[in-house]
This record gives structure tokens, sequence and C-alpha cells, in this order.
């Protein structure tokens, strides 16, 4: 496919999401959903992988980022919230998180005139959802 072929939002999607590798430490980001396959999706879905303990880190009271256990335990209840499970309050890093993927979601979505999902995965989701088609877009190698 040339570049006059390219859907202008393809062409303007990798150099806003360097950032977003960078600012998440050289971590990669991959273009997964519908925006894989279709030229004018209904929204362009984004994931970043950041692994475990750097996940924890990001997102949860800083006293569980140092212990290995915690670190398991935290990630397991996020991925038991993200994938549906019912619970009567949802872990502090679940608000994090969300708070964040909308601010790069909003952010991403004004600079390209359409709706992007941004999301950061931990490791662990990225490994069940990996048999899912995705295509890195962007990753800083530090």
């Amino acid at each position: 496919m040339s570049d006059a072929d390219t859907p202008v939002w393809r062409l303007m999607l990798k150099p806003m999401v360097v950032h977003l590798s960078a600012l998440y430490f050289g971590c990669p980001v991959y273009l997964v959903g519908g925006a894989m396959t279709q030229d004018d999706p209904r929204d362009i879905d984004l994931a970043l992988v950041l692994p475990d303990d750097l996940f924890v880190a990001c997102y949860s009271d800083r006293r569980d980022a140092w212990d290995a256990t915690k670190t398991a335990a935290a990630v397991d209840d996020w991925i038991a919230v993200h994938m549906g499970v019912k619970c009567s309050e949802p872990p502090r890093l679940w608000y994090r998180w969300a708070v964040d993927c909308a601010k790069h979601s909003r952010q991403l979505t004004l600079a390209l005139h359409r709706r992007v999902d941004f999301k950061v995965q931990p490791e662990t989701l990225a490994k069940i959802k990996e048999t899912r088609p995705r295509e890195l877009i962007a990753q800083v190698i530090p």
C-alpha cells in the first residue's frame, strides 16, 4: 500500500504514539481490533504493554510495587475486573489505570479527529490475548 492509498489516520498515527512508548519506558504500542483490517474503522484501538511490575509501580499504591507477591496479586485482581468479574469495589489500581487511559485516549482522539481507545495492559494480560492479531506501531528503544 503506497502512502497515497494509506488512510490519513494511519499516516498520522505513528508519530503521535512514539511519544507514548517513550513516556512508558520504551514499551511497545500495538494497533489492535478492527483498525487493523478496515480503512475506515469505528475507532482505533491501541494497546501499550508494560511488564507486570512496572504496571503495578505506575498504578498501584507504592508499597505494593516493591513486593513481588503483591505485584502478582494486584495484576490478577486487575485482570479479573478487566475481564468482567463483578466485585463490590474495584482495586485502586483500576481507578488510576482508567484515568490514565482516558487521558491519553482523549488526547489522541482530539489530535486524530477520530475516536481512539488507548489502553495500557500488563504483560500477563497481553499474553492471554496474544492469539488476537496486533501490529507493532511504535517502540522507543532506550
